[in-house]
């Protein structure tokens, strides 16, 4: 049941895995020796044979490393592991069993020993191109927290880009990419990731869109109180929420409470809350204010600190397309970040770290992709991030399972809204149980058995919907569509924050059967659409009202013919924020005019806060913003983003100019870009001059220079670098 490249992709994550680990000294510990005592370069001295003899260093080394030391707990033995002699820590989690669940003891895998260290020269002079060799020629450390460069090594995050570009490559299209890479041109490797729609996030963004999510979900839960209603003339009021707002609201009133906290507050909490945690741990201690020691907190954000941190706790955040893990490790970050800064005002000894990463990771973060190998990636990043920073291995338990946390499925195809099943509360059990089960055994058959509940329903799909499901959101994270999941976890409607870089895919390249479905299932599937539009409709629909949703995604939707939908569908509800971040210097290549968009499902005529940036290493200040009017947009169902400045000289053109549908006939003009699935078969219609009558010129955007179009300009269009060109037309 394993392919090569998942198998492969699983196999180099659990090596950089334990490069970090070794990095603190917790393997090949001496059995009477602390832990953090063992050697740092404990996966060369193996391969060495420093700790045993082998025929094959993975089917004999790796495997019983991976399978048998790292996966089954002997903490009664201090984690004393015969076969190497040495001390091996316990990490269950399910990086370390065997993908597949294949019989690694009676199955013999023999990947050459050359694979992980050999004497092969590289072109940089280096000796060895092995995994070892590669890896052990890095520094391996743990920041990922921030977007600054403080050091130049392989970080989480660094290792997330790399990650994000293998999260293109799967079994299908294994063979595309060895020659996209054999090629040795930059550019095809990238053709090859856009064409399968993966992107690398930058950090500052991500840093961005997790605190803007943050900053909007803190603002509105903690100050959206009871609005109670009184008929005019009645001194009766409805003070338990929204039941009496109903029916004739002519002659109702409301009323709203003032707001516990100023947005700006919190946003000076999560933006700068950890730097200045230091004034205000040094004002409480010592009871006083100094010229150096000062306040910077406000009262509001120092008053409810228990509050915020409760919020923090309880958080739901989901990643439907969570790639390679970026935004739920960003999520967990800055919880975790700002969480520490209220441990100055919240007095509770057992507030670490470690345990913030911890709840956040079992109880707030959830992600789907449709990839096995990036859900492993994802999972993988979580695990590290959670024991990277910690020093004393003591301090750690065993990790947790993140099986019904990070899932492999197709977000946007699941059961209808309205379907329920009664096995969810029973499936929702046995996921709590199997959280943190470390028993092999135990873990194995009670994800059997989730495994099996989850499939019968699957199963059953295709004749009762008449479409095949793999994946839905409320049967799978049900915990957190429940009013009351458990106790602890009071959930209801959907997650609080759903934020994410969705595949940039258009339907055409997607067979028959599946645009069917689609167009069956959402509404927002309108004309030549891109696939991301349905993943705002999707978020729509798992948010729980007044939820977050924070987007990067192309900018088309918002005047595009085949955003006509979506656009009804998102200017219904609250637009907080569009930033333009396609006009910054520094933006990453691969998206074309990226736009982040921060939503709140609920409605709203607010203005609209619409940002230019013009770099994104310094995202928060060196932007431009004006105001939109909602109103306006929803009337003509356009989200137009452009400059004051821009518009001056746009109504200037539009007064002084003529539509070619004035100057010529429709025989005289063919069509503009070219369909996607045509655009290789147009070249043989391209010629250097002009060829009877049926021949058009051809124009493309290089000829566009400022004030005139320059038709002598040799122009590269189609692949051809052509001066003059014309199109044929044999139609």
């Amino acid at each position: 049941g394993m392919d090569t490249v998942n198998f492969t992709k699983k196999l180099l994550g659990q090596i950089v895995f334990l490069y970090f680990l070794q990095k603190k000294g917790w393997f090949g510990v001496e059995r009477d020796d602390a832990w953090g005592t063992g050697s740092k370069q404990f996966l060369r001295e193996l391969f060495r044979k420093k700790h045993g003899d082998y025929n094959n260093f993975f089917n004999d080394i790796l495997e019983p490393l991976f399978y048998e030391a790292l996966r089954i707990d002997r903490r009664h033995d201090d984690g004393y592991y015969s076969r190497f002699n040495c001390k091996i820590p316990f990490l269950n989690g399910g990086l370390f069993d065997p993908i597949g669940n294949y019989d690694w003891v009676h199955t013999d895998i023999l990947l050459s020993d050359g694979l992980f260290s050999n004497e092969n020269k590289t072109k940089e002079g280096d000796h060895g191109d092995g995994i070892l060799d590669i890896f052990d020629r890095y520094n391996f450390t743990v920041m990922e927290d921030e977007p600054l460069e403080k050091e130049v090594a392989i970080d989480p995050e660094l290792l997330g880009k790399a990650y994000e570009k293998f999260n293109a490559i799967r079994p299908d299209n294994y063979d595309k990419f060895k020659k996209a890479l054999k090629s040795g041109r930059k550019g095809e490797e990238n053709k090859f990731n856009k064409k399968f729609g993966v992107y690398y996030t930058p950090r500052e963004i991500v840093h961005y869109m997790c605190q803007q999510s943050l900053i909007n979900y803190l603002y509105t839960s903690i100050n959206n109180s009871a609005i109670s209603y009184n008929k005019i003339g009645d001194n009766q009021t409805d003070t338990l929420g929204n039941k009496a707002k109903k029916g004739q609201l002519n002659l109702t009133s409301e009323h709203r409470l003032n707001p516990k906290m100023s947005k700006k507050d919190i946003e000076t909490l999560i933006h700068i809350g950890e730097h200045i945690s230091e004034n205000e741990a040094w004002v409480i201690s010592t009871g006083k204010e100094t010229k150096t020691y000062s306040r910077k907190l406000s009262k509001s954000i120092r008053d409810n600190a228990p509050l915020i941190d409760a919020k923090l706790a309880e958080i739901t955040v989901c990643d439907p397309a969570v790639g390679s893990g970026a935004f739920p490790v960003g999520m967990m970050s800055e919880i975790v970040k700002i969480r520490n800064v209220l441990s100055k005002f919240v007095q509770d000894k057992t507030r670490t770290t470690y345990e913030f990463k911890r709840r956040c990771i079992e109880h707030s973060l959830f992600g789907v992709d449709i990839d096995p190998g990036a859900v492993e990636i994802a999972k993988l990043r979580l695990w590290l991030s959670l024991v990277v920073d910690e020093v004393d291995i003591i301090n750690i338990k065993p990790l947790p399972n993140l099986d019904y946390k990070i899932v492999r499925g197709n977000s946007l195809i699941g059961f209808p809204e309205d379907w329920e099943s009664p096995i969810v509360k029973e499936i929702e059990r046995l996921k709590d149980d199997y959280l943190n089960e470390t028993n092999p055994t135990n873990k194995n058959s009670r994800k059997k058995t989730i495994d099996e509940k989850l499939n019968k329903r699957y199963e059953n799909s295709l004749k009762t919907f008449g479409y095949k499901i793999d994946f839905d959101f409320r049967m799978v994270f049900s915990e957190v569509f429940h009013e009351q999941a458990s106790p602890e976890r009071r959930r209801s409607g959907g997650f609080d924050v759903v934020i994410a870089n969705p595949p940039y895919i258009r339907i055409h390249k997607q067979d028959k059967r599946y645009k069917e479905q689609i167009k069956r299932l959402y509404y927002s599937a309108f004309k030549d659409y891109d696939i991301y539009i349905l993943f705002f409709e999707k978020s729509l629909n798992i948010l729980k009202n007044n939820g977050v949703m924070t987007y990067i995604t192309p900018d088309k939707y918002l005047i595009r013919e085949y955003g006509n939908k979506i656009r009804k569908l998102l200017l219904d509800n609250k637009i907080i924020e569009l930033f333009d971040v396609s006009r910054a210097k520094d933006i990453f290549n691969a998206a074309t005019y990226p736009l982040i968009s921060i939503f709140m499902k609920s409605p709203s005529d607010e203005l609209i806060t619409s940002k230019f940036a013009r770099t994104i290493k310094n995202i928060y200040q060196d932007f431009e913003e004006i105001q939109i009017d909602h109103s306006k947009c929803k009337e003509n169902n356009l989200i137009e983003l452009i400059h004051p400045n821009n518009r001056i000289i746009l109504d200037k053109i539009y007064r002084n100019s003529k539509y070619l549908s004035d100057i010529l006939t429709k025989k005289q003009i063919f069509c503009g870009t070219p369909r996607a699935k045509d655009y290789h078969s147009w070249p043989k219609y391209i010629t250097k001059e002009k060829n009877g009558r049926n021949s058009l010129r051809l124009l493309v955007c290089s000829h566009m220079v400022p004030y005139h179009i320059d038709k002598k300009k040799i122009v590269r269009t189609l692949g051809l670098s052509i001066k003059e060109p014309y199109f044929i037309n044999k139609i």
